[in-house]
């Protein structure tokens, strides 16, 4: 399950997205450099397919067991997020899977539109299908929001069938965009995915959203209150917690904001972006931890993952909320003097705030503690 979130304005154009996934699911950010390619093949998470001469540089967000990416950006400020939709058709066979299918896009286009051209005709070509699960089997057919500065695509798909819909402002979650008779929606599951209430609270807000700092809000929106987060799963709004019945977990989030030639990049490199911070990272600058290159790294990933299941069952103070603020805030207004580092102090400043503060406990039912139980063992 996931949100993505595009808009093109007058200044500016952004980009946001939460990636839902298993919450033992590490989720890395690595950066690749374009680079000439040295074989006619390249081997994606399943199958291999022709490749290109040369790749241009990427930043992406990538669950570590799968070759592709959830979401991410390009040297030329194409980017693009991919969403699990429910279709009545389905392939079970081993081949391109959504994920793969965002990384070709940004490593083979300099604009959205060639992003879109390269999507579906690979789809076409290889056709789309497989395990997308970490620890359980997941099929699903994908949609698409590809932008740049100057335009935005939604691209919704079942197995090698497409439709493309042009938009200036978009949000995309689980369920499709709009009915016709070429793709059917699986009405069942996409309801208990809850993906349209979803999509309603996203869209509510495009409108009044001019920065950064509105994507932000948006992938943290709760239905549940803030404080409660981690007593009880919830699937039905952006920012979401597993639990329960609910196997879903927000495991990475990531926001670019496309302003003059520049592409600014934030991302919190760890699950529930409302108890993290977003890092800033400029595109064309020094690659620093957390974000990797040459080797996976999910360190810090599994770090912060420590932190947050220590807090399963109890309230969140909203003191807390208010340091996360003010930190973010900082960072925000003295993001060009800051390195990663710094920000990573910061954060960890803020953490060993939370760890002094007196937490209260809350009850939880017996199946959310032993959901979260067994997953911590897991991991």
């Amino acid at each position: 399950m996931c949100d993505t979130i595009g808009i093109i304005n007058e200044d500016r154009a952004l980009f946001g997205k939460n990636s839902d996934r298993s919450p033992n699911e590490p989720q890395v950010i690595e950066f690749i450099k374009r680079h000439k390619t040295k074989s006619d093949k390249v081997k994606l998470t399943y199958i291999e397919i022709d490749e290109v001469e040369e790749v241009y540089s990427i930043l992406i967000s990538r669950p570590s067991w799968i070759w592709g990416a959830e979401m991410g950006v390009n040297e030329y400020g194409v980017c693009i997020g991919n969403e699990a939709i429910f279709t009545t058709k389905v392939c079970k066979n081993k081949n391109l899977i959504g994920m793969d299918l965002v990384r070709l896009g940004l490593e083979r286009s300099k604009t959205a539109k060639e992003a879109v051209d390269v999507i579906k005709d690979l789809i076409v070509k290889y056709g789309q299908g497989g395990n997308c699960g970490f620890d359980h089997q997941f099929l699903y057919n994908n949609s698409f929001l590809v932008m740049d500065k100057k335009e935005l695509y939604i691209v919704e798909t079942e197995m090698n069938h497409f439709k493309i819909i042009k938009k200036d402002k978009a949000t995309i979650s689980n369920c499709l965009s709009e009915r016709d008779n070429i793709i059917k929606e699986n009405k069942i599951v996409t309801y208990f995915s809850k993906a349209k209430k979803r999509q309603q609270q996203t869209y509510s807000k495009i409108d009044v959203s001019k920065d950064v700092k509105d994507i932000f809000k948006i992938l943290r929106t709760h239905d549940i209150q803030d404080n409660k987060v981690f007593c009880k799963g919830s699937v039905s709004s952006p920012c979401m917690h597993a639990g329960g019945i609910v196997g879903d977990h927000t495991t990475s989030s990531f926001v670019v904001e496309l302003i003059n030639d520049d592409i600014n990049v934030w991302f919190t490199g760890t699950s529930c972006p409302c108890l993290s911070v977003f890092k800033y990272w400029k595109f064309g600058q020094e690659i620093e931890y957390p974000i990797c290159d040459d080797m996976i790294d999910d360190k810090y990933w599994k770090e912060k993952e420590k932190i947050f299941r220590g807090l399963i069952g109890f309230e969140i103070p909203n003191d807390f909320y208010e340091y996360r603020n003010k930190l973010e805030d900082d960072i925000y207004k003295n993001k060009d003097k800051m390195t990663i580092k710094e920000m990573l102090k910061k954060e960890t400043e803020m953490f060993d705030f939370l760890k002094s503060m007196k937490l209260r406990k809350r009850h939880t039912s017996l199946y959310y503690d032993y959901y979260w139980k067994s997953k911590s063992k897991k991991l």
